[in-house]
């Protein structure tokens, strides 16, 4: 079993994209969202803990309510309003 790495997304984001058409559009918009996501998370476990550890919500959530009340890094707020607008 290989482990799947943001980049992997990425490129994925990319090959689908040069389909140039409307799936491929949709697929590209769908990895980048889980490229962005899984950097994000890493960054976020190698960093800073989980405030919401003991709430039961999904993990993207998750992921953006930790970046949301994460002061160390300036530009956290805005990671966490990114990381909302690529998912809807």
């Amino acid at each position: 079993f290989m482990s799947v790495s943001p980049s992997d997304f990425l490129t994925s984001a990319e090959h689908a994209a040069e389909q140039q058409t409307e799936i491929g559009y949709r697929n590209a918009i769908s990895r980048a969202y889980y490229a962005v996501f899984h950097e994000a998370l890493g960054v976020a476990e190698a960093h800073f803990p989980d405030p919401n550890a003991h709430l039961q919500m999904g993990e993207h959530e998750r992921l953006s309510e930790r970046y949301k009340r994460w002061d160390n890094l300036p530009q956290s707020r805005s990671i966490s309003i990114m990381l909302v607008n690529m998912k809807s």
